[in-house]
């Protein structure tokens, strides 16, 4: 059936069957679509979307529901206790020992993914292809500034966030300065540039790219930041009110609205792709 048809739902079953006149009011609806290939490769996560499904939580005595832990990723990040009134979650981290109180285990859930994120942003997976690059601290004191070298060679220096949930490094020796969500990713863009240099800069697929987004905090789901490839790309803002993702791009300053998050994770691909070329063209030093 086609969105003009007049017929009813009652008609339409009756002449084709229950399972056409559900299809044809389907079809007959403005807002519905359906979802492809390209919608799921650019959706957003769940594990982006709602951080506390990385999380889970279990009881120390399951008689007594009073004191639990609380794992990410099957790692133990803290360990927690429920209040007489179960109104507040008062939990304790694995990783620094400091503690922190909820009003709902949601909250700790969320709490507990960015705590382990940020806590292990420095370190590598198992496995990781970046072990060409590394990088030093400026002094044994000083753990804010660092310089990243690939083969031996200096590539950049940076320096940590106060949150240390963003790298920021300006390249040697134009001192352009581009930002990523860990250092893995910083090390890998270093390789990029060290490699660049006996190569010409080329386009990359949009295909081969993957976009994602990170709330400011955890307590935070209006302001997010969104990367590609682990560089960010831009920040953006939730409006709610007007239904609108709005962006400002970290490569270019300029603004872009958006009507779902969905779109704008494709937007920053398509963006970190135009504009990748020219920043690869500034990195790469004239001789070697």
């Amino acid at each position: 059936m086609n969105r003009d048809s007049k017929s009813t739902f009652d008609e339409i079953a009756a002449q084709k069957g229950e399972e056409a006149a559900i299809q044809a009011g389907i079809e007959a609806d403005p807002d519905a679509y359906e979802l492809d290939a390209d919608w799921f490769r650019h959706a957003s996560p769940a594990r982006e979307m709602m951080p506390h499904v990385r999380a889970s939580y279990s009881w120390i005595n399951a008689d007594n529901r009073t004191d639990f832990q609380l794992i990410v990723d099957k790692m133990l990040v803290a360990s927690g206790h429920v209040s007489v009134n179960r109104d507040l979650f008062t939990v304790t981290s694995e990783l620094d020992r400091k503690t922190h109180v909820f009003q709902t285990m949601r909250d700790a859930k969320n709490w507990a993914v960015e705590h382990f994120d940020i806590h292990h942003a420095l370190e590598d997976p198992p496995g990781d292809s970046t072990s060409r690059a590394y990088y030093t601290w400026a002094s044994s004191e000083d753990r804010t500034n660092f310089q990243l070298f690939v083969d031996g060679s200096p590539i950049a220096k940076g320096r940590v966030s106060e949150r240390r949930d963003l790298f920021t490094v300006a390249s040697r020796p134009e001192g352009t300065t581009r930002s990523f969500r860990t250092m893995r990713a910083a090390k890998s863009w270093a390789i990029s540039l060290f490699d660049s240099r006996r190569s010409t800069a080329h386009t990359p697929d949009s295909s081969d790219l993957r976009s994602s987004f990170a709330w400011i905090s955890y307590k935070d789901r209006e302001n997010f930041r969104l990367f590609v490839e682990g560089m960010l790309v831009a920040e953006g803002q939730v409006l709610e009110r007007h239904r609108l993702v709005s962006i400002f791009s970290r490569l270019d300053e300029t603004r872009h609205s958006f009507s779902t998050l969905t779109e704008a994770k494709k937007w920053a691909i398509e963006h970190y792709r135009s504009v990748s070329p020219a920043i690869e063209r500034e990195l790469i030093p004239n001789s070697q």
